[in-house]
């Protein structure tokens, strides 16, 4: 277990290098929805085992790099699955607005604290020391989805309340 723990934070660690690297990005015509439900399929196992259900409804098309959109719903996905309870719910919802893309990750877990809040991006932040070692988890996947939103001039917002859930919204720049 421990070892999969190090394999996962050095595999976080180097995405989030290969992010910060600024090599040119290669954007293409990516739909919201395949992506979000290939994370879907992948976090089966996951919501099987946690006893979740994780639904995917709407879509958009975005012009990004494919690995960094699924990237970026999988960490937010597997956030909702991991910090939820039994028979809890994750829902991606996308969806078109004016001149955007919109994807929205809500669960109805155990929510994140306001004092919480405004770290929650940072590199290696816990709400929760404890609970987070038993959950699995690097504490780099939300840096990665600060970072991954920076690179496409996206919008990156968080509504949460300790005991409802967590609704984490991303509005990306409709490209023509």
């Amino acid at each position: 277990k421990e070892a999969d723990r190090m394999i996962s934070l050095i595999g976080d660690m180097l995405d989030l290098s290969r992010l910060e690297s600024g090599q040119k990005l290669h954007p293409e015509p990516v739909s919201l929805r395949s992506a979000a439900q290939e994370v879907a399929d992948t976090l089966s196992p996951l919501t099987a085992e946690k006893q979740i259900s994780l639904s995917v409804q709407g879509d958009a098309t975005v012009s990004a790099e494919r690995d960094h959109i699924t990237e970026l719903i999988k960490n937010l996905a597997e956030n909702g699955v991991r910090y939820n309870r039994p028979d809890g719910h994750v829902c991606i919802s996308i969806r078109e607005e004016d001149k955007t893309a919109v994807v929205t990750v809500a669960d109805d877990g155990i929510g994140i604290d306001e004092k919480d809040q405004g770290r929650i991006f940072e590199r290696f932040y816990r709400v929760s020391k404890s609970r987070s070692r038993e959950t699995g988890g690097t504490g780099l996947g939300l840096a990665i989805v600060k970072h991954i939103c920076s690179l496409y001039d996206a919008e990156l917002s968080l509504r949460s309340k300790p005991g409802v859930g967590t609704e984490i919204t991303v509005r990306f720049p409709r490209f023509s």
